[in-house]
C-alpha cells in the first residue's frame, strides 16, 4: 500500500483537488464509481458528501485518510475494495443494507474505528477485514453470515464478546487471536466445519490465540473446541448449550 507512486492531485466528477491540503469534497450526483486509490493520502480531508447514485468504492479508496472521522456509504453501493479504508482514523461508518460482503482488510488498521453494525452482510467476512481495529468494542453480526475468513478480527484488543448466528460455517484460522479482552463467545454448533480448518486442526490453525479471558462459551452439542480452549487459555470455562 505505498503512496509513493501517487499523483499530487486527484480528479473526480471533473473536479481537481491536492491531494495534500484538501479539507472538503462534494462527490456530484450522476457519479457510479469511486476508482481504486482516489482519495488514498488525503491527509487532511475531513468531510466527505457521496452521491446517491454511488454503486462502487474502488480498492485503497479511503486508505490513510487521517482527519476523516465519519462516512456514510450510500443505499446501492454494493461493492467496496479490498483495503478500501484500510490505515485510515475513521471511527464510525455507515454501511448501506446494498452491501454484502466485507473485503479482505477493508478496515485493516483502522485504530480508532469504535463499533460497526454488519447486519446487512450476508455472504463472507474476509481476510484481515478488521485486523488491528485495536479500538473496536462492538460488532453486531446478524444470520446471513457464511464465512469468517483468517485474521479477520485479529487483535481486536479491546473486544469483549461477540455472537457468531447460525449461518455461519466456518471460522478460520487466527480470526479473534489476541483478542485480549474478549471475555465471551457464542459459536453456532455448525461452524468451524471447513475441511482445512475443521476442529481437528484447531490445534495448528488457532482461532483463539492469545484470548487469555475467554471464560465462557455458548455452543451446542460438540464441545471439542471448548475442551481445546480449555486446554489452551488455561482457564475455567463456563459452558452453556444452545437450543
Amino acid at each position: 500500500m505505498s503512496m509513493s507512486s501517487l499523483s499530487p492531485q486527484l480528479t473526480i466528477g471533473g473536479e481537481t483537488y491536492e491531494r495534500a491540503t484538501v479539507t472538503s469534497i462534494c462527490v456530484r450526483e450522476g457519479i457510479t464509481s469511486i476508482p481504486d486509490k482516489t482519495f488514498m493520502g488525503c491527509v487532511n480531508l475531513s468531510s466527505i458528501s457521496l452521491p446517491s447514485t454511488l454503486l462502487s468504492l474502488g480498492e485503497m479508496a479511503f486508505a490513510y485518510t487521517c482527519k476523516l472521522s465519519s462516512i456514510v456509504i450510500p443505499f446501492g453501493v454494493d461493492f467496496c475494495g479490498e483495503y478500501c479504508f484500510a490505515h485510515s482514523f475513521i471511527k464510525s461508518i455507515g454501511l448501506p443494507s446494498s452491501l454484502r460482503t466485507i473485503e479482505r482488510g477493508m478496515f485493516l488498521r483502522c485504530s480508532c474505528l469504535e463499533g460497526i453494525d454488519l447486519r446487512y452482510i450476508n455472504s463472507e467476512i474476509k481476510s484481515d477485514a478488521f485486523c488491528g481495529c485495536s479500538n473496536i468494542q462492538s460488532i453486531i453480526i446478524e444470520v446471513g453470515i457464511t464465512s469468517l475468513e483468517e485474521n479477520s478480527f485479529y487483535r481486536c484488543s479491546r473486544l469483549e464478546s461477540i455472537t457468531i448466528p447460525n449461518s455461519v460455517t466456518c471460522v478460520k484460522s487466527s480470526v479473534f487471536s489476541y483478542c485480549e479482552k474478549l471475555r465471551s463467545i457464542t459459536i453456532p454448533e455448525s461452524a468451524l466445519v471447513d475441511a482445512d480448518y475443521g476442529i481437528g486442526e484447531l490445534g495448528y490453525n488457532d482461532p483463539f490465540e492469545g484470548c487469555t479471558k475467554l471464560e465462557s462459551i455458548a455452543r451446542s452439542h460438540n464441545l471439542e473446541l471448548v475442551e481445546y480452549l480449555r486446554n489452551q487459555t488455561e482457564l475455567n470455562f463456563a459452558i452453556f448449550a444452545l437450543g
